[in-house]
């Protein structure tokens, strides 16, 4: 998914839920909310599932 000249694999995907990431990905509240947002995130979260929390 994501490569360069000196990391091959700098982002991968196994199955269909798994991501890996070799580097971080800058994201703000408004992004976090966005995701949050997105039919069945919430199914996928453990624990309390408000943007608050």
């Amino acid at each position: 998914m994501a490569s360069s000249a000196l990391c091959k694999n700098q982002a991968f995907r196994f199955g269909a839920n798994v991501y890996g990431l070799q580097y971080h990905v800058e994201v703000d509240k408004a992004m976090v909310l966005e995701w949050l947002n997105q039919p069945g995130a919430a199914a996928e979260l453990p624990g309390p599932r408000s943007p608050d929390a």
